[in-house]
């Protein structure tokens, strides 16, 4: 069985991979395209997972054009199924058979972003929602990249796009019980912070990072539920150093507005003074109206009297 279940994952990369459809009508698979995203998909499940080195060695039994290695072909099935970036040379290089468990851990490889952002001890892991930094005037937008978890602070709040919830949900239980660097984990967090309420997922659908990526499922909702299996520690957290600018611009900003505020407005006696009278007349204004509203009612219920 395990023979067979590698045979046909080989056939599935090969065949996705350089566009062969079968002619016969009754083949469900190769003449439906959407069939073979749903299989894929489906081979991503922890679950399903075959020991990398199996099939490899019945890739190299195949018969396949040996000028690409099996290592190439998985890299360029991710290239175009999940529209991914190229693999480093140097993740590539690191990563023989010998050191892959299976697909997940292929998968997480690919993806996991430059190590330039975890700092030992952060000063503050209070991370803002997107609605807070776009009330702080802080742009929030669509990155170029492909790499879901390489998020950039760059002009901006930069989020990349992408199928997250099969994804997600099986590189972090893979994470936990195998790998030292918890990226994917200290993603879901930071994630589950930034998209905190139903304004803030509106915002990256309005942005159109995120056209409701998770289908019925709210993005609040779906990253608290992840939250279940996942830890924070406060220790090498891997975008602390993405928090610790988005808290620092934040702040600037708010002081920029208060100091623009009191520049304009405060700034000369007069314009002051001009303020004041406004917040008044407009506090007079408020005062009179319910005022007439309350009399009027009393009024009415005289009369009904």
């Amino acid at each position: 069985m395990i023979l067979v279940d590698a045979a046909f994952i080989i056939e599935v990369f090969w065949r996705f991979l350089v566009n062969e459809r079968q002619d016969d009508e009754g083949d469900h698979m190769f003449n439906k395209p959407q069939i073979i995203r749903d299989i894929s998909l489906d081979i991503w499940l922890l679950e399903n997972q075959l020991p990398f080195f199996i099939l490899e060695d019945v890739f190299n039994l195949s018969g396949h054009d040996q000028t690409i290695s099996f290592t190439r072909l998985t890299n360029e099935f991710l290239k175009k199924l999940w529209d991914l970036e190229e693999m480093p040379h140097s993740v590539e290089k690191n990563n023989q058979s010998s050191e892959i468990s299976h697909l997940v851990d292929f998968l997480r490889s690919h993806l996991q972003p430059p190590e330039l952002q975890a700092k030992e001890k952060p000063e503050n892991l209070i991370t803002p929602s997107l609605e807070d930094l776009q009330s702080a005037g802080i742009l929030i937008k669509l990155r170029s990249g492909r790499n879901l978890f390489d998020i950039k602070f760059k002009d901006g709040l930069r989020l990349v796009a992408g199928d997250t919830e099969i994804l997600l949900k099986n590189l972090l239980a893979f994470e936990l019980c195998h790998c030292s660097t918890p990226y994917v984990n200290d993603y879901i967090i930071t994630m589950s912070r930034l998209v905190n309420t139903k304004k803030d997922e509106n915002i990256l659908v309005n942005r159109r990072i995120a056209e409701n990526l998770l289908g019925e499922n709210d993005m609040p909702s779906f990253f608290k539920s992840l939250l279940k299996d996942a830890y924070f520690s406060a220790d090498h957290f891997y975008f602390s150093g993405l928090i610790e600018e988005l808290n620092s611009s934040c702040d600037s900003s708010w002081k920029k507005w208060r100091l623009q505020l009191r520049r304009d407005y405060f700034g000369d006696p007069w314009a002051a003074i001009c303020v004041m009278q406004a917040i008044v007349l407009l506090v007079l204004t408020v005062i009179q109206v319910v005022y007439a509203i309350k009399s009027s009612g009393g009024s009415t219920t005289a009369k009904g009297n």
